[in-house]
């Protein structure tokens, strides 16, 4: 996916990973003005519920600066990232 996360008008990368330091699946976010590389673990308790999303996702989205993530049930949460490039998940 190429959302443009961090409003530089620029389209950055998001990647699910299958493994973050063995705990399971994760999002690789790399921003192309400084190319940072931000990983999400999905299993960080902060994040809540993204790593059931990830493990369940039947498809993925992109609004604005924002990654929507959802399944067949109509679920769905918005990960994106706040001014630190920090991420921030939201709904469920």
């Amino acid at each position: 996916m190429e959302p443009d996360l961090d409003g530089d008008g620029r389209a950055d990368l998001a990647v699910l990973i299958d493994r973050v330091a063995g705990s399971g699946q994760g999002l690789a976010l790399c921003l192309r003005k400084d190319k940072r590389l931000t990983i999400v673990n999905a299993t960080d308790s902060t994040l809540g519920g993204l790593g059931t999303f990830l493990r369940n996702a039947d498809w993925w989205n992109v609004d604005g600066r924002t990654i929507v993530i959802g399944t067949e049930d109509a679920r769905s949460i918005k990960v994106h990232l706040d001014e630190h490039g920090s991420p921030i998940v939201f709904g469920g």
